[in-house]
């Protein structure tokens, strides 16, 4: 199938950020006074939200706080501390496969679940909102990543019709939502998603583990 857009997540695609809201909780629980003990931590998850719940859930649990002021917690603290330092850094490799898809003239734009103005900050101080026709944020708002009316929009946007759009997650969610718009889906690996890898193989038309593997693809399928 023909492609002559790409539409782009940012955390876990091309922003190395997972590993930051995943240790989110662990600030929270240091700030409140409360030791944990790094080596015997069962309720540790995959995401920040999933630890919140097990610990929540378990006899180690000491926070004076419901979950959902821990999550509110957790992204105060991602927004106001994290993503203004300028941290998280890029993926390995994500300006090879932006500058790929540069060269050969591909639109593209950016959909992210990241608040603004962290959005905003990211994307300057990495330097990639100059790939970009547009980017946007997916966070509190409606269309976000659960409906197809965000792809519709984001493909009209650009010039196209979903179906002339390729779409660059690492999200399973939002890989279905993609692909029932009419997009074409690619997957990149990244480690939280891992339990979802059957279905995200299932869901993408392709799989890469790492930028490198994207950017040569990229290249390939652009330069047809």
């Amino acid at each position: 199938m023909y492609m002559r857009a790409i539409i782009f997540d940012m955390d876990g695609t091309l922003l190395d950020s997972e590993g930051y809201w995943t240790r989110a909780p662990l600030v929270l629980l240091e700030r409140k006074g409360i030791h944990v003990d790094p080596n015997n931590m069962p309720w540790m998850a995959e995401s920040f939200r999933k630890t919140l719940k097990n610990y929540f859930e378990s006899p180690d649990c000491q926070l004076d706080m419901t979950m959902d002021e821990c999550v509110a917690w957790c992204k105060n603290y991602m927004y106001t501390e994290i993503y203004p330092k300028g941290v998280p850094q890029l993926k390995p490799g994500a300006l090879d496969t932006l500058e790929a898809a540069r060269q050969l003239n591909v639109p593209m734009c950016l959909l992210s679940a990241t608040a603004e103005p962290s959005l905003t900050t990211s994307v300057n101080l990495t330097g990639i909102v100059r790939y970009f026709q547009f980017y946007q944020t997916t966070c509190d708002v409606r269309p976000n990543k659960n409906d197809v009316e965000l792809f519709e929009n984001a493909a009209h946007k650009l010039g196209f019709e979903t179906k002339d759009c390729l779409v660059i997650e690492d999200a399973l969610y939002a890989m279905t939502t993609a692909r029932a718009a009419g997009c074409n889906v690619w997957a990149i690996e990244d480690v939280k998603h891992e339990k979802d890898l059957p279905l995200i193989l299932q869901t993408a038309s392709r799989y890469f583990h790492n930028h490198q593997e994207l950017s040569q693809a990229i290249r390939e399928e652009f330069s047809k």
